[in-house]
């Protein structure tokens, strides 16, 4: 490793204790919000979005701005903050507003950052490769992480998915059912019909349990940027494989699925047994 690869790889470790902090300290404001009054609005696309959310993407940012003032930022409530650095910040305030605005404690803060100078493949984009993930729930405190090339963290301590079962034997979990059928019909219908048991503990609260050996499939028909780029770097890191189903690369892609790899398999042959 030359001089600058050596300066690059510190500089991508700092971020990544900045990463969980940052989610932490987000996820604290966010708490402060849970089971209060707020107003709620309702995007073009129906999802909801309420105080909470903007207060702490504003929050998430002005602490940026102060850590690493030429990194990019990519959030879903103010958009895309341009860098010079060659690092982008994905943030995710509040995934699973909807529970949140149920007082359902399904709900997570998401940091993802992606690097310009990340080996260039499957995954990459104009802002690079995601390299850093972070998922923290912050009621229950369950905090998973993972920097590539260092393995998955739950809560401090090295993690890693479950073995892979047969199908018929798995928790798959999806995000909704009616958009799971209406947009990945083979899939709803191969999941239905073969996976052992079938959950909605959805949107990035699967992630953190497939990553922590609790579930072993997660399906999520729509998904943003901001969603996606921390979940490449968890998954991978913690023994899975996370995949696009629409052609794309898989942070840029709209539908995902994450399993072990022999999983993936066995239900890639049920939706398709011609293959």
């Amino acid at each position: 490793m030359n001089a600058a690869d050596t300066k690059r790889e510190h500089e991508r470790r700092e971020r990544y204790r900045s990463a969980e902090l940052l989610a932490r300290t987000a996820g604290n404001n966010v708490a402060s919000w849970h089971r209060r009054s707020f107003s709620v609005e309702y995007k073009a696309d129906a999802s909801p979005v309420t105080d909470a959310d903007r207060d702490t993407e504003k929050l998430m940012r002005s602490i940026l701005a102060d850590w690493y003032p030429e990194d990019g930022i990519y959030g879903e409530e103010f958009g895309v903050q341009e860098g010079r650095s060659g690092f982008t910040w994905y943030l995710d305030p509040i995934d699973g507003t909807k529970s949140f605005v149920a007082g359902v404690p399904l709900f997570t803060v998401l940091v993802g950052v992606a690097d310009i100078e990340a080996e260039r493949g499957r995954g990459s984009s104009t802002n690079g490769s995601p390299v850093i993930g972070v998922i923290h729930n912050p009621i229950t405190g369950e905090t998973v992480s993972a920097l590539v090339g260092n393995g998955a963290l739950f809560n401090g301590r090295p993690t890693i998915m479950r073995p892979a079962p047969r199908l018929k034997d798995a928790l798959a979990l999806i995000c909704d059912p009616v958009d799971t059928v209406a947009r990945r019909p083979a899939y709803a219908e191969a999941l239905f019909a073969s996976a052992g048991m079938m959950r909605t503990w959805a949107d990035a609260y699967a992630y953190l349990l497939l990553a922590t050996g609790r579930a072993d499939v997660a399906l999520d028909p729509i998904m943003s940027p901001w969603d996606i780029a921390p979940m490449g770097p968890i998954i991978t890191e913690a023994g899975g494989s996370f995949e696009a189903l629409d052609g794309g690369e898989e942070w840029l892609g709209e539908t995902c699925i994450a399993a072990r790899p022999e999983l993936l398999e066995e239900l890639r042959a049920a939706v398709d047994p011609s293959k």
